[in-house]
């Protein structure tokens, strides 16, 4: 192409590469708004203020117990005394994690379909059927009046992974 096009060439490749890197620095600078869909929007700047936030905050434990719906693993190995991790080396823990934060302790509930999908037809229907289960048990379990509050409180979370 040099020799083709002689220094028109060079003039336009490093053209190409100093918008390219203009662009690149704005972005890491955050003073050239990149092309976001409506879904995308901010999506990064969010991600960055929750993981300085995560290192900082520290949970209060819940007094009762928590409900999970999650989805089946994708076990990738085995490491033996209940220890695992997936494809992408991460440990993994059938209450994804969820335990040391429940004084009540953590009752899961693995769902079909995936992280996606199990918030959608048909998977939902087993997901709303099991739901339905937990909240009547937990209306049965209700105190009565004048009873401490905290030992029937339940928390509800969806999936998380």
């Amino acid at each position: 192409r040099l020799r083709r096009r002689g220094i028109e060439y060079v003039r336009d490749y490093a053209m190409d590469k100093w918008r390219w890197e203009k662009k690149r620095l704005g972005r890491h600078f955050r003073k050239e708004a990149p092309d976001l869909t409506p879904a995308e929007f901010r999506s990064e700047e969010i991600k960055d203020a929750f993981y300085r936030a995560l290192g900082r905050y520290m949970p209060p434990v819940y007094p009762g117990k928590m409900i999970l719906f999650r989805p089946v693993h994708e076990e990738a190995h085995l490491l033996g005394l209940g220890r695992m991790v997936n494809s992408h080396r991460e440990f993994m823990d059938d209450a994804n994690f969820w335990r040391p934060y429940f004084a009540g302790g953590v009752e899961v509930h693995v769902m079909s379909g995936d992280h996606d999908h199990m918030v959608l037809e048909p998977h939902v229907r087993v997901l709303a059927a099991k739901l339905r289960a937990c909240i009547d048990d937990a209306q049965v379990r209700r105190p009565g009046p004048g009873a401490p509050v905290k030992e029937a409180q339940t928390a509800y979370a969806g999936a998380a992974g």
